[in-house]
């Protein structure tokens, strides 16, 4: 009759083939495998169980098989199936990527690095470069500055001494005896003969006033001649206007005249 074997009598073929399934990560389901007869070995091996001897499988060892049904057993453990084999190596591949991601995007990731790393070392160099003018202006803007407050308190300082310097000129001139002459020269001009004239003229117009003639130092024989002739002047320009008024009343008169004998 037949006999099925169980899986504790395969350990030790199962132990062999460990290896293997560490590599690839899969562990086959190991059919049961079926044989026909059984063989005098292993039935002396039962015999010896029963009555109390020590068997093979009390020292560790596995019951023996034929070599044919050990190279099937074997070659069902060790080979997986294609189907299984490929989803094995998908998954590890896909947990490498997941794990470390440059060896997903590949040399992309280290090009980028370095691009970037140039990138910022030469916008670490601009911004030093930057750094170093904005210092260089600030010290000109405040040497020009220095310059600046030096010139304004110069300009300052001789715009006082010149209007000292005038002051003093003005006094200077006052004191001279320049000054004199020229103020007598200018009253002069002021207070001349023409001047005299018209306050003659006011004192003759108006007696009222009060004007001292005799005070201005005139001379009053000249006074009396220019009175003589200012009135002769004055008796002149009347005679003249009577002379224009008889002269328009006889043209107006000849007018009317040569009017009626026109209408006669």
């Amino acid at each position: 009759m037949s006999r099925r074997i169980k899986l504790k009598k395969l350990a030790p073929n199962v132990k062999e083939s460990k290896g293997y399934r560490s590599v690839t990560k899969f562990t086959p389901a190991v059919k049961e495998v079926v044989i026909g007869e059984k063989h005098p070995q292993e039935v002396s091996n039962a015999s010896a169980s029963k009555k109390g001897k020590s068997s093979p499988f009390d020292k560790g060892k596995g019951p023996t098989l034929p070599l044919a049904t050990q190279k099937k057993a074997m070659q069902k453990v060790a080979k997986p199936s294609s189907k299984e084999a490929g989803r094995t190596t998908s998954v590890v591949a896909i947990e490498d990527t997941s794990i470390n991601p440059i060896v997903a995007l590949g040399p992309k990731v280290t090009i980028l690095r370095s691009n970037l790393d140039g990138q910022v070392a030469q916008l670490r160099v601009q911004n030093q470069q930057a750094f170093k003018e904005l210092a260089k202006v600030k010290d000109e803007q405040d040497v020009t500055a220095d310059k600046l407050g030096k010139m304004e308190l110069l300009v300052a300082e001789l715009r006082d001494r010149e209007a000292r310097s005038k002051k003093l000129d003005v006094e200077e001139f006052k004191s001279s005896n320049e000054f004199q002459d020229v103020i007598e020269m200018t009253s002069s001009r002021y207070f001349g003969e023409g001047f005299d004239f018209y306050k003659r003229r006011l004192h003759r117009h108006r007696p009222d006033l009060g004007i001292d003639l005799e005070g201005m130092g005139i001379n009053q024989d000249l006074l009396e001649e220019e009175e003589e002739e200012l009135e002769q002047e004055e008796e002149r320009v009347e005679e003249e206007r009577r002379r224009k008024r008889r002269m328009a009343t006889i043209m107006t008169t000849a007018s009317l005249l040569s009017c009626i004998f026109l209408f006669l």
